[in-house]
């Protein structure tokens, strides 16, 4: 199937002939699950002919390796702010520095649709896009083991139940 050949849209991507088409942006490319469904998206995207940009808030990780030369990575080089320091910052803080960044490099590429996973980035990827004010679409997937959610959710719910009626 050719992704460039849609029907709702087929001038979709005609308009973006000379820029990156499709952006993916992630965290990083450390071993898990969601790092390698994107890699494979960015390899399957990029062996259909569509330029394809791999936005890394740091580029490193044990994928970054299998990164084909058809895939451009674009490191955004965004620094720990807390690396010297015992206390360590939550997650959400570390992504949310990435953002500056990630505006600017929307302003400057203009993909046609930017494809984010994991929570922070998929808020980050929402964020820059609507303050970029570009017509980039974004697409946002979360990732989650079911049975992990379910079981927080038992016990949430036996803790509830057993508040009100016990």
């Amino acid at each position: 199937m050719d992704i460039t050949q849609g029907r709702s849209h087929p001038t979709f991507f005609a308009r973006y002939q000379s820029q990156p088409q499709v952006a993916l942006f992630l965290r990083n490319l450390n071993g898990g699950g969601v790092e390698r469904i994107v890699l494979n998206v960015a390899c399957g995207i990029a062996q259909q002919g569509v330029p394809v940009d791999l936005v890394l808030i740091k580029a490193e990780g044990i994928f970054l390796p299998q990164v084909p030369p058809s895939v451009r990575i674009v490191d955004l080089q965004t620094k720990e702010i807390d690396k010297h320091r015992s206390f360590k910052f939550p997650t959400s803080l570390q992504s949310t520095t990435s953002l500056p960044k990630l505006i600017r490099y929307l302003k400057n590429s203009r993909p046609a649709a930017l494809l984010s996973a994991g929570h922070y980035p998929n808020e980050i990827a929402i964020l820059a896009k609507h303050i970029a004010r570009v017509p980039t679409r974004v697409v946002v997937s979360e990732h989650t083991t079911l049975s992990v959610e379910a079981s927080l959710l038992r016990k949430l719910l036996s803790k509830i139940i057993c508040r009100f009626w016990v």
